[in-house]
């Protein structure tokens, strides 16, 4: 809260979706009215568009350790199920960039106690894009994942490295730092779980992440516009809700830096990129923060 978030997914256009959601704290319910009403849990429909894509806003939910649970059916002539577990409410922050963003745990000075300090932050979540995703087109779906979403731990954290990987591998350092310090500064307020997202390329320029609509407002490049395949692939798939961010960090530019000239277009393009992505997610004033060079 005061966000709502808003949970999508696909199936036979036109079909309705009900979403029940239950609290956690049901498990201890007293036997009172109110408390056999919540473990009857909320429930929500919405109908899928012509797409197939449907979409549930959810009421305004406060940040807390309070954990959810969902379960989703569909009318559609194969009667869809699915569920979701141990959901928090809390912010989110997409991070995203290439190889200094990618850069994996293995690549931190003191690796070893950043591991250990994981476990003491159960209330960060984190999710990793498969690395190596891109499209010509717009899609509505992530193709891959890298790791669904963990609980932070010492060992999730460093999940799937191990001899053979480079430092990178799996989730980002810069993104597991950067959220472990947002975590640690909200929780002189009260508790507020952080959602963080992997989402990165090592070595790839602005233009691979921007539609090829935001070239308009810079007419003086020298090279022509892309279709953005990591924009197709690894961003829009957030706007299909879209997911409620609080914020977005980025570190890119150095594929951007051959000389001067292409310096000079990175100036125009990266803005047109953060506003892209802000009216993807419908989020014109969405935080963006990011490393500049």
């Amino acid at each position: 809260a005061p966000q709502q978030a808003v949970l999508w997914g696909f199936t036979a256009p036109g079909s309705t979706v009900t979403t029940v959601m239950t609290s956690s704290t049901c498990n201890s319910a007293s036997g009172s009215d109110q408390d056999v009403a919540a473990c009857h849990g909320q429930s929500f429909s919405t109908v899928a568009d012509s797409k197939g894509t449907w979409r549930q806003k959810l009421p305004a939910t406060p940040a807390s350790k309070t954990a959810y649970s969902f379960r989703f059916t569909s009318s559609s002539a194969l009667k869809e199920t699915a569920n979701i577990s141990d959901v928090l409410f809390g912010d989110v922050f997409l991070c995203g960039g290439q190889s200094n963003m990618e850069f994996s745990m293995a690549a931190v000075a003191n690796r070893t106690t950043e591991r250990q300090d994981a476990n003491d932050f159960p209330t960060i979540r984190f999710f990793s894009v498969g690395h190596r995703t891109a499209s010509p087109t717009p899609l509505r779906n992530l193709q891959t994942v890298w790791e669904p979403w963990q609980v932070a731990s010492n060992l999730t954290i460093n999940q799937n490295f191990g001899p053979g990987h480079t430092l990178f591998s799996t989730f980002s350092a810069v993104c597991w730092l950067f959220g472990k310090e947002v975590s640690k500064q909200l929780s002189a307020s009260g508790d507020v779980p952080i959602g963080l997202v992997s989402n990165n390329w090592g070595g790839t320029k602005v233009e691979v992440w921007t539609p090829k609509s935001a070239y308009s407002a810079c007419p003086n490049r020298s090279n022509d516009a892309v279709d953005g395949p990591m924009y197709n692939a690894m961003i829009l798939p957030y706007a299909e809700g879209p997911m409620a961010l609080s914020g977005i960090t980025f570190y890119q530019g150095e594929a951007n830096t051959a000389n001067s000239t292409t310096a000079e277009e990175y100036g125009c393009l990266f803005p047109q990129m953060i506003t892209a992505w802000r009216n993807a997610l419908k989020a014109p004033s969405l935080w963006f923060g990011f490393v500049q060079l």
